[in-house]
């Protein structure tokens, strides 16, 4: 998001606060819509089979929990980009989960989905981290913010008492604006 420059990196850190986490949580996840749908496709087969063919005793809560939320979350993207490609990479992650199910007298391929159904919260958590890497796209929305010497289009990080704190859209410069300069603010879609 501050493309690698660690002064702006340090100054978004500075500035967020930690009990907005569900908040950024959710906007990483929205930052980039292709590759949250391709995570949460093949995320969601694996916790299907782990509710279905549990290997840890009482784990099944917790990936029911972790299933509702996947689901949850790659229907409201379906229905929001409708990507309906998806719902293939799913069916297509499904199979392959499926065949190693079939195949469990092969102890190897046994072995291998134990393994992994053993760590979908840690690939889970992976992906997000992932996700969360690669999105550059703030958790906030894209504003214009009409000023008295000019205009900045860019990301309001904090409104703090007499200031706005705004990552510029395209160079990631970090600016503090006393708010007696801004004339108007206006949310805008990204291109």
């Amino acid at each position: 998001m501050s493309g690698y420059d660690w002064n702006v990196a340090f100054a978004i850190i500075h500035t967020i606060d930690l009990n907005e986490g569900f908040g950024i949580l959710v906007g990483t996840l929205m930052g980039e819509p292709i590759l949250t749908g391709v995570a949460l496709a093949v995320l969601l087969p694996l916790i299907l089979i782990r509710v279905i063919w549990p290997v840890v005793e009482g784990g099944r809560s917790s990936s029911l929990v972790l299933l509702a939320v996947v689901t949850a979350a790659l229907a409201s993207l379906l229905a929001t980009y409708r990507s309906w490609w998806l719902l293939v990479t799913m069916l297509l992650a499904t199979a392959v989960v499926a065949l190693l199910e079939r195949l469990r007298h092969n102890d190897q391929l046994h072995q291998a989905a134990v393994f992994v159904l053993h760590r979908v919260w840690l690939i889970a958590s992976g992906m997000l981290l992932i996700l969360a890497a690669i999105v550059s796209t703030p958790w906030v929305p894209l504003e214009q913010i009409d000023l008295l010497e000019g205009d900045v289009r860019g990301y309001v990080m904090e409104t703090s008492p007499g200031f706005l704190k705004i990552l510029t859209e395209t160079e990631r410069e970090f600016l503090i604006i006393p708010t007696t300069e801004v004339i108007s603010r206006v949310e805008v879609h990204a291109h």
